[in-house]
């Protein structure tokens, strides 16, 4: 399945959870251009790499720069009980020898309930080069988080609705946002 997704030409692939040889495939795709987001389960970028370089995936080291950040996941159960939150956001860099290069960009602050910047993003240098300005980008991500929060609040959670939105961001963006605007609470 995963396979024929790529063969249609998408712009990005979203997969579940990865756990054997459709890992190798999803990574494949993503040396052939295709952008890829996927979860799998592992406490650390250490834990990932082992994962993905036994068996049964078996991805060749030098495939493992094209992956860009890994986000990890913890139970925050100090917020609530089903509380969960971002713990680590870990960039990927390149292959150097043996070695992959990684870097921790935001770490969460359990006792604060925050995040902490705690080295510059090479990426972002990158989606400089690709979007204009991180200003740009970041007031952007900005609007898009005004969209997703306003789901949120409203517990628009259905997958088609979601999607509703997220085309109509792109259609329109300045509309979108000056009806989210009149609908505030």
């Amino acid at each position: 399945l995963l396979k024929e997704s790529f063969r249609q030409n998408p712009d990005y692939i979203i997969v579940g959870e990865v756990r054997g040889q459709e890992a190798y495939v999803m990574f494949q795709g993503m040396a052939s251009g295709h952008a890829a987001l996927t979860t799998m389960h592992a406490d650390s970028i250490q834990s990932i790499i082992r994962r993905l370089t036994t068996p049964p995936i078996n991805l060749p080291k030098d495939l493992l720069e094209l992956l860009d950040v890994a986000v990890f996941m913890v139970r925050a159960r100090n917020i609530s009980p089903s509380a969960r939150r971002v713990r680590e956001v870990v960039e990927v860099g390149k292959m150097s020898g043996d070695h992959l290069e990684i870097s921790k960009i935001f770490v969460w602050n359990p006792v604060q309930d925050s995040f902490e910047l705690v080295n510059r993003s090479v990426l972002t240098q990158e989606l400089e080069q690709r979007v204009g300005s991180i200003k740009d980008f970041e007031e952007d991500l900005e609007k898009k988080s005004k969209v997703l929060n306003y789901l949120l609040k409203r517990n628009i959670r259905d997958p088609k609705k979601v999607s509703q939105y997220i085309r109509a961001y792109y259609l329109d963006k300045d509309a979108l946002l000056e009806e989210i605007e009149e609908n505030v609470d």
